[in-house]
């Protein structure tokens, strides 16, 4: 499993325990969440790109 789909995994886990919190406390989650996806800015960039060019691969294998 990639480190992008173990981080997913993990925020849809962390999405059922926001559920009971206060919106004061939801909205400090969410600036957590917003701070962390800038300090992994680059990193996902990059496994986004990795993601798009397999995608292109396999959509010209199966035009051929």
């Amino acid at each position: 499993m990639s480190e992008v789909t173990a981080k997913g995994k993990e925020a849809k886990k962390a999405s059922y325990q926001l559920i009971g919190l206060s919106t004061e406390k939801k909205n400090e989650a969410l600036e957590k969440i917003a701070k962390q996806l800038i300090i992994d800015k680059d990193f996902l960039i990059k496994e986004n790109q990795k993601d798009l060019e397999e995608g292109r691969k396999k959509a010209s294998v199966s035009l051929h």
